[in-house]
Order: C-alpha cells, then structure tokens, then sequence
C-alpha cells in the first residue's frame, strides 16, 4: 500500500493508548505512519515502535498561546511533510490539518476522543467553551471521513455538524488468559487525575474502607488530591503511581479487586463517553463500579461486568464495594462474565476492521 500518512495529537504519545494502537493497526496494514505529540517539560524519551514518531517543541504549555503555537507549528510541518492524508485527533489539531488538507488536496480524516467542547473544564468558563464551539462550526462541516469512541458522541457530531461518525471503541488488545487475574487486593483508578472522575468521592469513600488505593495517571487536580489524602490520614493506604506506559499500567490494573470508573453525569462529554478504563478492567478480568450512563449499559446489558450507579456519592460507592466485598458469588460471577467479554471486545476483533475500512476509503478517494 505504502500510503503516508501523518496523525496529530497533543498528549504525551508514550501513555496515549488509542493512538499507538491505531498507528500500530495502520502500520501492520502497510501505511508509513507517522504520529505527531507535543514535548513537556519532563516528557520522558519516546518508546520505540515500528512507526515514526517526532513531538513538536513548544515555547507554551497552555492555555491560548499553547494552542496557537501548537497549531501553527503543525500546520508547518504538515505544508511541507511528504504525506497521502492527515489524521487530526480532537478539535485541538483541527486548524492546522484542516488547512493543510485543503492546501494541498490531501483527504483529512477525524478522530474525536471525546465531545471536546463539553468536558467539564469548559463547564464555568463560557467564553473558553464558544470559542472551541466556533472553531468546530467552522472546520467540521465538510469533513467525510470521521470516527469516535461511543454512539453518544457521533450522535451528537451528526446532530450539530452533519458528521457521519463511525465507531472505533477504546477497547484493547486482546490479552492471554495466563495474565488475568491477580486480584491482590488493591482498588484502582486509572486515567487522567482530572476534575470530574469521582476522585474526591473516591477518597471520601477511602475513609470507610481498609483496602488500599492506587491511583495510576497524571493531571491538573493531582496535587489537591495529595494534599486531600494528608487530610484525610490516608497516606499509608492511598498510592499514586504517576502516569505509567501501557505495559506497565496493564500490569498494575491485572492485580487490583475493583477498577473505578466514577464520571460526572453533569459533564455532556462523560456522560456519552465510554472510557478506554472500562475496556481494560474487563482484559484484565476485574468487576468495577461505574456510571449508569447509556454508553455503559448497553455494554453491561451484553456481559454483567460492572456495578453501575446512578449516583457516585460516597454512600452509593461505600455500598458497591461492600457488595462486592461480602459477597463471592457477586465477584465471581463479574470475574466470569468479564472473561467471556474479554474474548469480544478486543481491539482486533472489534475496532480494528472498522478503522481500516476507513483509511482504505479515505486514501484511495
């Protein structure tokens, strides 16, 4: 095929599992991959892979000037690279590859992670909020080949900006039964340490309970919870592990008792989000409590392999990890189901075809 072709995002390309998998499945289909990041300041060496790979070196790290310079620097490297298509990741790489598709009559392909103008950071800041809203009203329209992470997000592409959205799930690669299953005896919350994931809960919920706490992820409200487990005297039993790479972290999430996945339902984007965490708790064989959001009920609706709430107050989790705690049968049953679910919702045999069918329309339009 020997296609080229350049992916953009402005996470750290060592601990964003979505788009080493998707570079990967492309690459094994016979593209020349090459992924774009950003560097931060203590970014570690990049992983090696089989694609290429290159982070943009930037003055700012945030807010409106980060956004600018990122986007411009990846529209000059994108005026000038020698490749077949571009691929921008989220609203934040929009501009750049936008442009440069229609520069160089190049096929842009969209990858939305999540309803970008609807997390709840952009909650309370309106003007914030429109001006990503605006960007999406003047740069989505149009776009032909486009695909996300849950029906709830491409419903709501399609709504607003006429996107026929296809459905690639942040589920992972499939894993041998050997490394199922430790259960040592951890709760685990992996994933950014952002607002509105229920870590405040969580930790409310610590004070109540013996098992220890592993907190795998990085993010902007990790020192306030730090600072909220010295409070609480939760040192001893409250583990943060930093961001981790994909090994690393599926290793850590194969040996805990309960995964957690405690989003705000006043957020638009979790509540029609399906997270690449609930995927992993079901390889690696662990039950998890969770949100009732539709997203996840249907999935559970196939194989029983969490607890779903409708409400993640410390009461409503203190009673679900009790449940589980108390009662065997419940956790093996959860155990059992999450082990045939394991063998479905596989990168391979559930997103993998549909990312390929794809890219083979799109550069061959």
């Amino acid at each position: 095929m020997n296609k080229r072709l350049l992916l953009a995002v402005t996470t750290d390309l060592n601990t964003d599992q979505r788009m080493q998998k998707t570079a990967l499945s492309l690459h094994r289909a016979g593209y020349q991959v090459h992924l774009v990041g950003r560097r931060l300041p203590h970014s570690p060496p990049l992983l090696s892979s089989p694609y290429t790979q290159s982070r943009l070196n930037l003055w700012f790290h945030k807010g409106p000037l980060f956004y600018a310079e990122y986007n411009i620097r990846l529209g000059l490297l994108a005026l000038s690279a020698p490749v077949d298509a571009f691929t921008a990741v989220d609203t934040d790489t929009l501009v750049a590859l936008r442009l440069a598709a229609f520069l160089r009559q190049k096929p842009l392909i969209w990858d939305a992670h999540e309803m970008f103008t609807g997390v709840p950071e952009l909650s309370n800041r309106p003007w914030v909020r429109g001006f990503w809203q605006l960007i999406e009203k003047l740069f989505l329209p149009g776009i032909q080949y486009s695909y996300t992470v849950s029906p709830g997000v491409a419903e709501y592409y399609a709504q607003r900006h006429g996107l026929r959205m296809r459905l690639v799930y942040n589920m992972p690669h499939a894993q041998s039964a050997s490394t199922v299953g430790g259960h040592s005896g951890y709760l685990l919350y992996q994933g950014a340490v952002n607002v509105g994931r229920g870590l405040p809960t969580l930790l409310q919920t610590m004070a109540r309970h013996d098992l220890p706490l592993v907190i795998a992820g990085g993010g902007d409200i990790l020192h306030d919870l730090k600072e909220r487990v010295r409070q609480l005297k939760l040192e001893d039993r409250v583990r943060f592990t930093g961001p981790l790479n994909p090994d690393l972290l599926h290793e850590l999430t194969r040996e805990a008792f309960i995964g957690f996945n405690l989003l705000d339902g006043d957020s638009l984007n979790y509540r029609h989000s399906l997270a690449n965490r609930f995927f992993d708790f079901v390889q690696a064989g662990i039950p998890q409590i969770g949100m009732n959001f539709e997203s996840y009920r249907l999935f559970n609706n196939q194989f029983e392999v969490a607890i779903l709430l409708d409400r993640a107050d410390a009461d409503n989790v203190s009673a679900a990890i009790l449940r589980l705690v108390n009662d065997p049968g419940l956790y093996s049953h959860l155990c059992n189901q999450c082990r045939l679910a394991a063998q479905c919702w596989t990168w391979e045999a559930a997103c993998e075809p549909v990312l390929l069918s794809l890219y083979r329309e799109a550069v061959s339009s």
